[in-house]
């Protein structure tokens, strides 16, 4: 059975609650996009973390065509000046590297001026639960596309450097809390906060900037642009913090939100790890995070291979220095801890309310997270599948089947679902059933079909022949079969299956 802990975690540093308010104004030195002339178009190529990147191509365009190409040298700084360029014609520069999203500057050009221009090239990332089938790289040389752009700035005026910004138009959501992008464009925002992007004129915009504040926790600080459109439905709005710019005919800067307010927050936590049979927690890795409205990361970290104390105790700060009013309503947040000894594959986990010092008690690891070689041999109408993968999920405790088995043969995978609760020797009735299909692309499942659901399945009984303890561990083996029918779209189709499952 498998569990998985994911720590989104954006937390505010509630020592001083001081506020910072994101200002949308721009200073007028820098409100157009860079200035150049035939020789004078030079900077530095960096990445997210400020480090140089070396051997990265810049490449310029006139009319659609390429006028020439230099590389950053070993420390990341690059020089145009051996490129001819046009002075009364606009420029495009594209910045590439090996492992590296490309970027475009677009730049209106004067005759007689020098400019030294910093960027920022990122890496692809799809973090927050988002994954990307294609992702589309649309960029200045399209003459179908428009541009939006802006600045991305703390409330002090600092730029906000390597901030991801990203403008989606072409998604599907099959599941609650889960998107398929299919079409996207993304940049990260270079020393001055600018950022660039080149989006179909046709299509409704969800936008997003935010930014990493330090490497020891899931914090992003996000920036806020352009209010939502008020008669849209904006399904990436509430969970992945997407505005809705609708749709967008020309070139357009997006505007800072200047009444987004910023706080921070602060947590001491503690408490004393042991496993089940009462012995401390020595090592292990641990993390912490503060949650509002119990489901939504407001901040957090994680610490691999944490040395507690001789007991099992353990302390740590979670610090927020980024998160919008909305979560700062103390009596709607929890703290929670989570720890998973990797050597022996057992978690635990605790949720207290927030306090300034939280003290979540005694955190036990019983939570069973080892694979077992669990068995399931399906026979629905008259098509025979022995699933090649399949677990208990250890949240459902001992003594109920939570169970999850899959398949994959020629690019299309088979996911079986049951439940049966308090299991006993002889008939059980099961609780829920449910078979889908999907299209495996990479990394990424695509559901296409539910074969069949319901819950209770109430045509099915489970007979279970056999409970067998295993010795060490807190559950047993469970051996039975299944037998009856499902409710499908084309009426009750007949299904049997045996299953040898670990009840974790």
């Amino acid at each position: 059975m498998k569990k998985y802990f994911v720590f989104f975690i954006a937390l505010m540093l509630f020592s001083s609650c001081q506020e910072d308010i994101i200002e949308s104004q721009v200073n007028e030195e820098i409100s157009d996009p860079i200035v150049v002339d035939n020789t004078s178009l030079s900077g530095r190529v960096l990445d997210t973390n400020g480090d140089v990147i070396a051997d990265a191509a810049v490449e310029l365009y006139q009319d659609g065509e390429s006028i020439g190409q230099v590389f950053s040298d070993s420390q990341g700084e690059y020089n145009t000046s051996s490129i001819t360029v046009d002075p009364f014609k606009s420029v495009v520069v594209k910045y590439q590297k090996e492992e590296y999203l490309e970027k475009y500057r677009s730049l209106t050009i004067e005759p007689e001026q020098s400019i030294k221009k910093d960027v920022i090239l990122g890496t692809e990332s799809l973090a927050d639960g988002v994954d990307a089938e294609e992702s589309a790289l649309s960029n200045a040389l399209d003459t179908n596309l428009i541009k939006i752009y802006g600045y991305a700035r703390f409330a002090n005026g600092d730029p906000a450097v390597g901030a991801e910004c990203r403008a989606i138009w072409d998604f599907e959501s099959p599941i609650p809390n889960f998107v398929f992008i299919t079409r996207l464009a993304r940049d990260y925002t270079d020393q001055d906060g600018y950022f660039e992007l080149y989006v179909p004129k046709d299509s409704v915009l969800y936008f997003r900037s935010k930014t990493a504040l330090n490497d020891n926790t899931f914090n992003a600080c996000e920036f806020y642009f352009n209010p939502d459109n008020p008669v849209a439905d904006n399904i990436l709005g509430e969970v992945w913090n997407h505005v809705d710019l609708g749709i967008i005919t020309e070139d357009t800067m997006l505007e800072l939100d200047d009444t987004n307010v910023i706080n921070s927050i602060m947590t001491t936590v503690s408490g004393v790890a042991k496993y089940c049979d009462g012995s401390p927690v020595t090592q292990a890795n641990i993390g912490g995070a503060i949650l509002a409205l119990s489901i939504i990361p407001v901040e957090g970290l994680s610490i691999k291979d944490y040395q507690f104390g001789a007991d099992g105790s353990f302390q740590f700060d979670i610090i927020g220095e980024c998160i919008d009013n909305r979560y700062m309503d103390l009596n709607s947040l929890d703290v929670i801890v989570a720890i998973t000894d990797t050597v022996i594959g057992f978690t635990g986990d605790a949720t207290i309310p927030f306090d300034e010092i939280a003290n979540v008690g005694e955190v036990l690891l019983c939570t069973d997270q080892n694979d077992y070689d669990d068995e399931f041999e399906l026979d629905f109408d008259g098509n025979v599948i022995d699933f090649e993968q399949g677990w208990d999920y250890s949240n459902s405790g001992v003594g109920n089947l939570r169970t999850e088995f899959s398949d994959t043969e020629n690019d299309i995978k088979t996911i079986v679902k049951f439940t049966i609760e308090d299991v006993k020797l002889g008939e059980n009735p099961v609780s829920y059933i449910q078979m889908r299909k999907g299209q495996v692309d990479g990394n990424t499942t695509r559901i296409i079909e539910t074969t069949f659901e319901e819950e209770p399945a109430s045509g099915l009984v489970a007979n279970v022949t056999s409970i067998e303890p295993l010795a060490g561990r807190a559950g047993s083996w469970v051996t039975g079969e299944l037998n009856g029918q499902v409710l499908t779209s084309r009426g009750m189709k007949n299904l049997s299956a045996t299953f040898r499952i670990f009840d974790k």
